[in-house]
């Protein structure tokens, strides 16, 4: 079955760390930390294929996109620690719901090492690593008051307003003369409506549901992938502490993206391609059985012998890290790599179409 990102209200699981990526032993993290991708429609003109992240446009969305929970409260009404918890999708206005495109202006790279791309003002001489992380912070905050923000990065109001300076000049203005980080005369933090991320655009690409979005969609969506999300290279690729929800739900939309992708790939015997798509994947998300058993099956399948033995340690070495037995499907691939190899058979197939 395809992977699809769901809600599940009853899943209370440990987030385990792993190599410095967040490991998820399954596909479901508490319900205050994700917000659901429910099948929509998008236009069939699926223009939007830019070959470098900085070529979004403003494409118009149908109104009738929803990316609201299916059923109950969004996070942010639940409580004020679960609004505290997972910043905004930045998909939909916080204000009336309405759907955003991908940005036109100034973009933050969120899926990998933190970068911002299409400013038009020179980087501050100092501060720099604030200011991005400012920027993420109000990428996922949008309309949020001074004193929030204060709060959440533990700093104080003097160093604020000296970095949101510093981040207003580096961001510059829009053609028409508009600052991308306008003054907070009313009291709320505001972000010009064409400043954005790779990770509002990974959602736009994926917003239908897994299940439905074309492959070509979907590999688009990895190509934004450079690495763990949410890293700072200048704090030694740590994450910041406030955005770690966050982070575990662009970990999570990345495996399962990863895995259908490579699954399709399989079943059409492109098994280059999902050998690329395990690997992007993986490069966001450390550890994690699912990808790698479908790392196993492509190289098992193109019989790269000295790579499935190594996958196989991997694989045994995850199961110590995290104290959890093997899936059942990794463990029925296993058994069929270890019968093919006691009776010399060629792979030809899939596990799943073995029949006894």
């Amino acid at each position: 079955m395809t992977p699809t990102l769901v809600w599940n209200p009853e899943a209370t699981h440990q987030i385990r760390q792993s190599h410095g990526a967040v490991y998820l032993p399954n596909r479901s993290v508490r319900r205050e930390c994700v917000d659901v991708l429910t099948p929509t429609h998008l236009p069939s003109d699926r223009s939007l294929r830019p070959e470098a992240v900085n070529l979004f446009t403003q494409a118009p969305l149908p109104s009738d996109r929803s990316l609201r929970p299916e059923t109950g409260s969004s996070p942010t009404q639940s409580s004020p620690s679960a609004a505290r918890s997972l910043p905004h999708d930045g998909l939909s206005s916080p204000e009336t719901g309405a759907p955003l495109a991908p940005s036109s202006g100034p973009t933050l790279l969120l899926l990998g090492p933190v970068q911002l791309h299409g400013a038009q003002g020179q980087p501050p001489n100092r501060a720099t690593s604030a200011c991005l992380e400012y920027l993420a912070w109000l990428l996922g905050h949008p309309g949020a008051s001074a004193r929030a923000m204060t709060r959440d990065l533990v700093v104080a109001d003097s160093t604020r307003r000296g970095n949101l300076c510093r981040l207003r000049s580096w961001l510059g203005r829009t053609d028409e003369g508009e600052l991308y980080l306008p003054e907070a005369y009313g009291g709320r933090l505001q972000l010009h409506p064409a400043v954005g991320s790779d990770w509002r655009y990974f959602r736009w690409l994926t917003a239908r549901g897994l299940a439905v979005t074309p492959t070509e969609d979907l590999i688009t969506a990895l190509r934004l992938v450079r690495g763990e999300p949410l890293t700072d290279q200048r704090l030694g690729g740590q994450s910041w502490p406030w955005a770690d929800a966050w982070r575990v739900v662009m970990c999570d939309a990345i495996r399962q993206v990863g895995a259908t992708v490579a699954e399709r790939a399989l079943t059409a015997g492109h098994l280059d391609q999902a050998r690329w798509a395990v690997n992007q994947a993986l490069s966001a998300v450390g550890h994690d059985e699912t990808l790698l058993r479908l790392r196993l099956e492509t190289e098992q399948r193109s019989g790269h012998t000295s790579e499935v033995d190594r996958l196989i340690a991997r694989l045994h070495r995850l199961t110590i890290e995290i104290g959890a037995d093997l899936q059942p499907r990794t463990l029925d691939l296993l058994r069929e790599i270890a019968h093919r190899r006691l009776r010399g058979t060629p792979w030809l197939c899939r596990v799943s179409e073995v029949t006894s």
